[in-house]
């Protein structure tokens, strides 16, 4: 849990790319699953908003 909220905090695109290798390596899963237990736990917290924008390598850039 900690390692998908760390996902949501504030940072560049370099160091969201980092954090979320770490949790696909963690978790075990593909980046894709990673992206929807995120929006997931975002969808619990009240007043988001979120869009998700992919990069053409496909590791995704979430924002939430």
């Amino acid at each position: 849990m900690e390692i998908l909220q760390s996902l949501r905090e504030p940072c560049d695109r370099k160091t969201y790319g980092e954090k979320l290798r770490q949790a696909i390596n963690r978790l075990g899963k593909s980046v894709r699953t990673v992206q929807r237990l995120i929006i997931a736990i975002a969808s619990m917290s009240k007043n988001v908003t979120i869009s998700i924008g992919f990069s053409a390598s496909g590791n995704g850039n979430l924002k939430v």
